[in-house]
């Protein structure tokens, strides 16, 4: 006993601190169980059955997701073919009354009209002369016929025989609903074959080439002589109306004399009365398109009083005799004569180049603006209640040009000419010679 007590004493620091240690252990191992108690080992909640609350959502279109957006479908690529087929159809002629309210327009369809004319719907054809193309339902072709056409450098008469096959050639290429007329002028005057424009049937094309035929024959002409209108085959209605409008029926404000309707001025307005869509002209000049605004009688006068006038008049004569002569050469030998065109003018500058010419009046010159202007007017006249209910939507037509000029020389182009074709959406070409005229027609 007194061991263990002299032991205890020997270690008392020892013995408080197993003690510790052991008081630290059990606080510890109770700290552990509890963190144990109430983390780990929970109770698990009960699982409780909710019924599940559903948005109302609206449907949408939704479309497959595709790489290519805004694809369209691709247009057939359909290949024309023409064909040049003739189809003889019975038609009644359709006369100009009738078609006088029927509108359309330059490469469209046709619109409505009076009548009995308001069901049919016009095909527009395709036109071709000369290597001008264009579209259209009522055609008008405008020859001339005077001798400037005829003369040595332009082909003569067998060119202009090959003109008139090239025009005949294409009436008979139209069909049968489409209408047209003819019209020749010459030595001031102007010939339409019919009263109005008449349906393109065979027998009123086949009416059109007989009435062409004879005119400038070369037979005839190689055998009488004769050449121009006259040699025209009876028929067919002269225009003596008065087609000065707009700016052709202003007076002029000097004493000069007043503008005659010169050439291709009264053909070109009665297409625009007749209501023509497509108006072909083929001609060789401008010509003397102006009026006189200051006349000059008393110049003219002393001029040809003094020698210059009196070497110019006997010219005239020898030239007279001169071309009397070489058309008996040419007659001999079976061959249509030589035509000098503009008279004296045109003799002097046949054999007599370079002489002084007597002095001449002045001129106003028109300019194709206002021709354009005088075709507006003229269409206008006789439409005015369709071009109200049309409301503006515009008369259209084309006024074409086909110049036929000489061989000599670097062809030129008429500037009027050509500008008057664009203000008219129209098409210009020259053709030089019987020979350019043989290989257009064998390139096409």
């Amino acid at each position: 006993m007194n061991a263990k007590k002299r032991f205890f004493s020997k270690h008392t620091k020892s013995s408080a601190a197993v003690v510790t240690l052991i008081l630290h252990a059990i606080f510890i191992i109770a700290g552990l169980s509890l963190v144990v108690m109430n983390t780990i080992i929970t109770e698990r909640p009960a699982f409780v059955h909710r019924a599940a609350v559903r948005q109302n959502i609206p449907l949408r279109n939704i479309r497959p997701p595709s790489s290519v957006r805004n694809l369209k479908p691709a247009k057939p690529n359909f290949v024309r073919v023409p064909v040049n087929v003739r189809v003889e159809q019975k038609v009644t002629d359709i006369k100009l009354p009738e078609l006088q309210s029927v509108k359309s327009e330059l490469g469209g369809s046709a619109g409505t009209g009076g009548g009995a004319l308001s069901t049919i719907a016009f095909s527009m054809p395709e036109l071709e002369l000369f290597n001008i193309k264009g579209r259209g339902e009522k055609v008008f072709l405008i020859l001339d016929a005077g001798e400037q056409m005829l003369v040595d450098e332009m082909g003569g008469i067998p060119a202009y025989t090959i003109i008139k096959q090239e025009m005949v050639r294409m009436l008979r290429e139209l069909p049968p609903t489409a209408v047209f007329n003819v019209c020749v002028f010459g030595n001031g005057k102007t010939i339409t074959l019919f009263p109005a424009l008449v349906s393109a049937t065979t027998a009123n094309t086949r009416q059109a080439e007989a009435w062409l035929e004879p005119l400038n024959g070369a037979e005839e002409s190689a055998s009488t002589g004769r050449y121009g209108i006259q040699t025209l085959e009876k028929g067919g209605i002269q225009q003596r109306e008065d087609m000065r409008v707009g700016p052709f029926a202003e007076e002029p404000e000097s004493d000069g004399g007043g503008y005659r309707q010169d050439r291709w001025f009264v053909p070109a307005m009665v297409a625009m009365q007749q209501r023509a869509d497509a108006i072909f002209l083929l001609t060789n000049t401008w010509g003397r398109q102006r009026r006189v605004s200051e006349k000059r009688s008393a110049v003219q006068k002393a001029w040809f009083s003094s020698s210059e006038g009196k070497r110019w008049l006997q010219h005239i004569e020898n030239a007279k005799k001169l071309l009397a002569e070489e058309n008996r050469r040419r007659k001999t030998a079976g061959q249509p004569p030589k035509v000098v065109a503009n008279g004296s003018w045109g003799l002097m500058n046949e054999y007599y180049p370079g002489t002084p010419r007597p002095p001449s009046a002045a001129y106003y010159h028109f300019t194709p603006q206002e021709f354009q202007e005088a075709f507006e007017i003229q269409r206008a006249e006789k439409e005015e209640n369709l071009r109200e209910r049309l409301k503006g939507r515009g008369d259209r037509f084309s006024f074409n040009v086909i110049q036929f000029v000489p061989v000599s020389g670097e062809t030129k182009i008429d500037g009027r000419f050509k500008k008057l074709t664009r203000l008219c959406r129209g098409g210009y070409e020259t053709v030089a010679g019987l020979e350019m005229i043989q290989n257009d027609l064998e390139s096409d």
